[in-house]
């Protein structure tokens, strides 16, 4: 729909982007499921805790990244689609939440 709107298109490098996934994606998958056979598996299991932190500050640094270079890139809007983006969104927003509870 907003592509339609916008007019606007766009083309995938489809092999670049399944080589990107397999290298950010599969890659650390396999080598996790690799050291399960292994003594890392127990120092995994004796301080957990530790990890299960380092986990969610990777992940909010992660998040926290994507979105500053959102803003530092530009959206790649004109102010005119943007605006007209910024006031059908909430519209659509507050029509949907009042068909539902109503």
């Amino acid at each position: 729909l907003l592509l339609r709107f916008f007019g606007a298109s766009i083309e995938l490098p489809f092999f670049e982007l399944v080589s990107k996934l397999c290298n950010k994606v599969l890659l650390p998958v396999a080598v996790g499921q690799a050291l399960r056979a292994t003594p890392v598996k127990d120092f995994y299991t004796k301080h957990s805790s530790f990890f299960k932190r380092l986990q969610e500050v990777v992940l909010l640094g992660i998040v926290w990244n994507a979105f500053c270079n959102a803003f530092t890139r530009g959206l790649g809007l004109d102010l005119g689609n943007a605006i007209t983006l910024f006031t059908i969104l909430p519209l659509l927003h507050i029509g949907s939440l009042m068909t539902f509870f109503t």
